[in-house]
């Protein structure tokens, strides 16, 4: 009978530890509360508003995202602005400012046109030796990007294998030539093309059958469409400057005649027309 309360008792004790509220249950719920007002405190601290914790971590995401938006990411996981041209860009210039020709998207703004300052005759060297002299000309100027020659023969022509641009062409001081590709082979210029890749006007033309003779006079062969003019008038698919006619277009125009003027000897110094991929 004397021995019941004591078990009791020890009962008791062993039913104390392990009770939430007992003496290691206190000290683990202490230790969290101060490491939780003590970033709190740091949080508040470092807040211009005195912020709580939750705040302060909204704010440094709303930080990162912000950050994020001045080099976006393209779908190819490149980075846009680092001045290299990945796969999805038209275009890189180590920024992301809208309006400088390069969009915060690495994507073109506008595209330029310019008609070279030099004349060559008909003896170009075919399609590519006309778009090497094309970007030759931007490449001397200072202009950034891959110009390519408007220029056809029997089966090449601008229609084909130009990027048809979604964005204005522009001279290269900044005049509107049409708003869109579409403008372009569709209506007449907003402008003419009759500034060279510095910003000059091109210089008096060579003698030419041409009627007004003070017509400056531009390798074409091609139609107002994009499309190739003649199947047999390019210098023999610009490759003869001695022999044959090529067609010609008007520097000085707006209309259709810009691109498709009359026909001249091969032997004739004429420029081209350039125009930004």
């Amino acid at each position: 009978m004397m021995r019941r309360p004591v078990i009791l008792v020890y009962f008791a004790w062993i039913t104390g530890c392990f009770s939430p509220t007992g003496s290691g249950s206190s000290s683990e719920t202490s230790s969290d509360a101060t490491t939780s007002d003590s970033s709190g405190t740091l949080a508040a601290s470092s807040s211009d508003t005195g912020a709580t914790s939750s705040t302060s971590s909204t704010s440094s995401t709303t930080t990162h995202d912000t950050s994020m938006m001045s080099t976006p990411e393209l779908s190819t996981g490149q980075t846009c602005g680092d001045g290299e041209l990945d796969d999805g860009e038209e275009c890189d210039d180590f920024g992301t400012e809208a309006g400088d020709g390069c969009s915060p998207l690495c994507t073109k703004e506008y595209r330029r046109v310019f008609v070279t300052e030099t004349r060559i005759s008909g003896a170009i060297g075919g399609i590519a030796g006309a778009d090497a002299f094309c970007q030759s000309a931007a490449d001397d100027a200072g202009l950034t990007g891959v110009f390519r020659a408007w220029l056809s023969t029997v089966d090449y022509s601008p229609a084909e294998y130009f990027i048809q641009s979604d964005v204005p062409y522009v001279l290269v001081d900044d005049s509107l030539v049409a708003i869109n590709w579409q403008d372009l082979v569709t209506d007449n210029l907003a402008a003419p093309i009759l500034l060279t890749e510095h910003g000059n006007s091109p210089p008096p033309p060579n003698a030419h059958p041409c009627i007004p003779p003070d017509t400056i006079v531009v390798w074409t062969n091609t139609l107002a469409t994009g499309g190739v003019a003649y199947p047999d008038k390019a210098c023999s698919d610009w490759a003869e400057g001695a022999q044959g006619e090529g067609h010609v277009g008007r520097a000085e125009a707006v209309q259709s005649s810009w691109t498709q003027n009359c026909l001249v000897p091969c032997s004739t110094m004429a420029p081209l027309y350039c125009f930004e991929q």
